[in-house]
This record gives C-alpha cells, structure tokens and sequence, in this order.
C-alpha cells in the first residue's frame, strides 16, 4: 500500500519538480495534494489525513511551523524541504523525521522516503505485536479490596482511577463507580499500559479516550463523557503517545 503524502510549498516550480522526483523515484508514496499556504495546509491535512507531509518551512511571509502548531498530535511524520539550514534544530524539536535542503537531488528524496518507510514499517509491526497484547489483555480480570471484600474487575471495562485522599475510585463502563481502599499509585502498578496517569489524581484507560482539548490547559475526554485534566509537566508525553495510532483518538478537531 502506498504511503498518502502531500506537498506543502508556497512555489508551484517546487511543487511540480518535488512531485515528479516522487513519481519517479519513490514508487510507494502517491502524491493525494498540495498548498501553498497555511490555512491551505491545515484544511488539507484535515481533509486528506495524510501519513506523509512534505513542508517548506517559508510559506510567503508564513512559516510552515504555523501549520504544525495546528495539529498537536501529528499521526503523520513530516520531512521539512528548505533552503534555510538554520531552521533545521527547530524543524526537528517539532518531530521532523528528516530535513531536505534546496537545491535537493532526486537521490536526497527517495533515501529520505526510504527512510520514512522503515519507520513506518517498524511502527507498524509494533501496532500489530501491540494488538495481539491488547487482545490478551482484553479479559484480564484484577482482584482490589474494597470496604465490603474483595471486588473483581474486568480491565477493558475501567475507564478510569481517580484518588480520593488514601483512597480511588473506579469508574466502570455502564456508570459504575467503585471506592478502592488503596492509592492511586498501588492500583497503577497493576494495570496494564493502556492505562496512563495524565495528572497526580487521574489514571486513565487509552483505550477509552474520545479525545484531547486544549481547553483550560488540556483535557482528556474519555467515552463515558467525563474530562480529565491533564497535569502540564505530562502533556508532551501524553501528545507524545496518544499520536502514535495505537489509541483510537479525534486528533482532527485538535
């Protein structure tokens, strides 16, 4: 299957010649658009959800980081086409998985391409040993004390912990919500990593993420409509991994 790409470049000239070294030398990558602009670029992101981004960083009087600050999680890897080295350091703190530097060879594209497949494949199988574990873990039950006994619960059924000073409450799927006599950090460890702490009095099921806001500094929505704060010393790790495919995330409306 080929890998959907778009061109983000302000010069039709650049377009066109980056589009035929594409069809010419990298055979697993289709062309689906391109812009010249930032708003052009963000709607086409959104519209096209591509896997491959290939962005000029001078878009007119824009810069192409305008476009990247749209899309907090990025299910997309970018290669950066500039003729400004300087931007390189910047372009890679933004996740740039590689930077082509204009006038770029045909030899320069496809290695890059190249390069990008291999993450890509390398991700991939990841998704699929990742899948397989998910699959086995999706009926695990653990035992937690509550003030009557001993509950049993299904994993995939615990949308969330919240703490509650020595103690935490288990939100369940249905509306249950069962009081724990332990702290959050004890139940933490023996949950899975599907279930992530975004905030020192949440943990939270991936797998039950709706989707992130930037609202009131970031928010986790999960599937029984609750919103979760996220705590800001963990957002980059939480944007980090909620972009990598493996969780079913609105990443459009971010």
């Amino acid at each position: 299957m080929k890998i959907p790409a778009i061109i983000i470049e302000d010069e039709l000239n650049a377009q066109a010649i980056l589009t035929s070294i594409i069809n010419d030398y990298c055979p697993n990558v289709q062309i689906k658009g391109a812009a010249s602009d930032v708003e052009g670029a963000i709607q086409l992101i959104k519209t096209i959800q591509p896997k491959l981004v290939f962005l000029d960083i001078n878009l007119g009087e824009e810069s192409g980081f305008s476009v990247l600050d749209q899309f907090l999680l990025r299910p997309f890897k970018v290669i950066i086409t500039s003729a400004y080295q300087e931007h390189a350091l910047e372009a890679f703190k933004y996740g740039a998985k590689d930077y082509l530097l204009k006038p770029y060879s045909p030899i320069q594209v496809a290695a890059a391409v190249e390069r990008i497949s291999k993450i890509q494949e390398r991700d991939t199988a990841f998704l699929k040993l990742e899948s397989l574990i998910r699959q086995s873990m999706s009926n695990r039950k653990i035992s937690l004390p509550t003030n009557d006994g001993i509950d049993i619960f299904k994993v995939d059924e615990i949308i969330r912990v919240e703490a509650d000073r020595a103690y935490c409450n288990v939100c369940l799927v249905g509306g249950v919500r069962k009081m724990i006599s332990k702290a959050l950090k004890e139940i933490q460890v023996v949950l899975p990593s599907q279930f992530y702490r975004v905030h020192s009095s949440h943990l939270i099921n991936l797998n039950k993420l709706d989707k992130y806001t930037k609202d009131d500094g970031g928010y986790a929505m999960l599937c029984d409509g609750s919103k979760v704060p996220i705590a800001r010393r963990r957002k980059v790790e939480f944007l980090d991994l909620i972009q990598q495919d493996r969780w079913n995330v609105d990443w459009r409306s971010v």
